[in-house]
C-alpha cells in the first residue's frame, strides 16, 4: 500500500515539475541588457584566465554570407566543429559573425570603453553546442551564448575584411542595377529606387565567398578582455549571453567602412542602463605597477649618480698610473686595481685601501677634491 501511495507522489510531483516553468533557470538569467559603457572603474580584476581560441581558414565556397534581416550581413563558417572557443572550461562553437556600424557622421560600437564610442564592432556568436545542441536551442539558456566582441576604428586596410567588402560592394551594384530596371518598368520614365535597407532585406546577400577566409585575422593580437552577462543586441533581447569584449581593437580602411554605409544605415543598438548588481570583471590588471616604475626612475637615477660618486672615483697619480676605486659586481667586498696607461689592470689590496706598486711600494690612495 505504501509503495503505491509513494509511486503515486512521485508520479504527481514529476508531472507538476513538467507543466511549472523552469524559475530556476530565470533566476540564473542576469537581468542586464547589451550594450553597456565600460570603463577601469566599474570593472574588477579576476583571475578569468585567457581566450582560448581555435579557428581554423574556411576554404573556398563553403563560407557563406546572407542578410540577417537587420539592415546587415552574418559570416557564416565552413564547419563550425573546426571554429571554436574554450571559455571557462567550456566549448563554444562559432555560429557566425555580423557587424554593427554607425552613420558617416556618426561611430557605432554598440560597447563603449572609458567614454570611447568605435566607428564599428564585430560580433564573434559562440553557442553550447555540446549542452544545447542546437543554436536556437542555446539562446536564452544558462551559459547558452559567448559573443566575442572586437572594436574596430579607422586606419590601415584590413586584407580580410576587404574580401567581404569586395562582395559587399558586388551585391550593391546588383542591388542598385535591379532597383533603376523596376523604376523604369513603371513607365514613369523616372527610377525608383527602395530605401537601402528594404532592398537589402528583399534581396538578401545570399553569395559564397570563392576565396579562403581566417576568422582570427578579424582579431587584434592581444586577447585581454572585459567580461559580463548580459543580452543580445537584436530583438528579441535574449538574456543569458556572455560578453568577452575584447580591450584592444582592430583597424579597417576608410574606403571599406565606406562600403558598410553603402549597404545600409546605421544598425547599431543604443547603450543600456548597468544594472548595480551586474559584474563587469577583467582577465588584466591596470597599468599601476607601470606608472610606479616610471615615478621610481627619478630615484634610481638619484642612487646610480649616487653610487658612482662614492664607489667609482678615479684619481690620477703623478706617475702614470689612473687609481680608480670601484665595487666588484662579482664579490661583496670592493676592490681597488690599478689600471696602467697601456691598459694593463693590476689588483689592489681593497682592505687597506692602498696602491700596492710594481716595485714593492705602497701608495694611500686618496679620494680627488671635487
Amino acid at each position: 500500500m505504501w509503495s503505491r501511495v509513494r509511486t503515486n507522489l512521485w508520479t504527481t510531483r514529476k508531472a507538476m515539475s513538467e507543466d511549472l516553468p523552469d524559475l530556476a533557470h530565470i533566476a540564473r538569467c542576469s537581468a542586464q541588457e547589451s550594450p553597456i559603457e565600460i570603463s577601469h572603474q566599474n570593472s574588477s580584476f579576476k583571475h578569468l584566465g585567457g581566450l582560448s581560441l581555435h579557428y581554423h581558414r574556411n576554404i573556398g565556397p563553403n563560407v557563406q554570407i546572407a542578410a540577417n534581416g537587420h539592415g546587415g550581413f552574418n559570416v557564416y563558417p565552413a564547419n563550425e566543429d573546426f571554429n571554436f572557443l574554450f571559455y571557462k572550461r567550456t566549448p563554444f562553437h562559432l555560429a557566425q559573425m555580423h557587424a554593427h556600424w554607425g552613420s558617416p557622421d556618426q561611430n557605432g560600437s554598440e560597447h563603449v570603453i572609458d567614454g570611447i564610442q568605435y566607428p564599428m564592432e564585430l560580433h564573434f556568436v559562440h553557442y553550447n553546442k555540446k549542452k544545447y545542441s542546437t543554436f536556437s536551442g542555446s539562446i536564452g539558456q544558462p551559459g547558452g551564448i559567448a559573443v566575442i566582441a572586437v572594436l574596430v576604428q579607422i586606419g590601415e586596410n584590413n586584407v580580410e575584411f576587404e574580401k567581404i567588402s569586395k562582395l559587399l560592394v558586388v551585391h550593391r551594384r546588383k542591388r542598385d542595377t535591379n532597383s533603376e530596371k523596376d523604376g523604369k518598368a513603371n513607365g514613369s520614365g523616372e527610377t525608383f529606387q527602395l530605401p537601402t535597407i528594404i532592398t537589402n532585406m528583399i534581396n538578401g546577400i545570399n553569395e559564397k565567398l570563392e576565396k579562403l577566409f581566417d576568422f582570427r585575422k578579424l582579431l587584434p593580437d592581444s586577447l585581454d578582455y572585459f567580461a559580463y552577462e548580459g543580452s543580445l543586441t537584436t530583438a528579441n533581447y535574449e538574456k543569458c549571453v556572455q560578453w568577452i569584449v575584447l580591450r584592444n581593437s582592430i583597424t579597417i580602411s576608410k574606403e571599406q567602412i565606406d562600403t558598410l554605409h553603402g549597404v545600409s544605415a546605421a544598425n547599431f543598438r543604443r547603450l543600456q542602463p548597468l544594472l548595480g548588481e551586474t559584474k563587469v570583471e577583467r582577465n588584466f590588471r591596470e597599468m599601476k605597477i607601470f606608472f610606479l616604475l616610471i615615478a621610481l626612475v627619478p630615484m634610481l637615477t638619484m642612487v646610480e649618480a649616487g653610487w658612482h660618486s662614492l664607489g667609482a672615483y678615479e684619481a690620477k697619480s703623478p706617475g702614470s698610473y689612473v687609481h680608480r676605486y670601484e665595487p666588484n659586481r662579482k664579490k661583496r667586498n670592493p676592490q681597488l686595481r690599478r689600471e696602467n696607461v697601456n691598459g694593463t689592470v693590476v689588483p689592489l689590496n681593497a682592505k687597506k685601501k692602498e696602491l700596492i706598486s710594481a716595485q714593492g711600494h705602497r701608495t694611500a690612495l686618496k679620494q680627488p677634491a671635487t
